[in-house]
């Protein structure tokens, strides 16, 4: 699976929300006048390339980690819930 990396960004100027990537193009996620959620539609979307790499980075460390440590390094939880908070941060 390939797709357009981020960031993305939205843009709520005038009826319709929508989620532009880095080269330009926009994506129309719906009119938001009648159809409040899409808003929050657009912020969704525009973050799961974000959400993405922390899941990959998630199965990156659980795939090398050492099966007879139950427990992960400080570091390593922190740094992932980092990533997770800013992801659903942007939501």
């Amino acid at each position: 699976m390939s797709h357009t990396k981020g960031p993305w960004t939205v843009n709520l100027k005038g009826a319709d929300a929508k989620v532009i990537c880095p080269d330009g193009r926009e994506f129309d996620i719906g009119d938001i006048l009648y159809h409040e959620d899409n808003k929050d539609n657009a912020h969704l979307i525009a973050v799961s390339p974000d959400l993405l790499a922390a899941c990959k980075r998630h199965i990156e460390y659980e795939a090398s980690a050492d099966s007879t440590d139950p427990n992960p390094t400080v570091e390593m939880a922190s740094r992932y819930m980092e990533m997770m908070a800013a992801a659903i941060d942007a939501i």
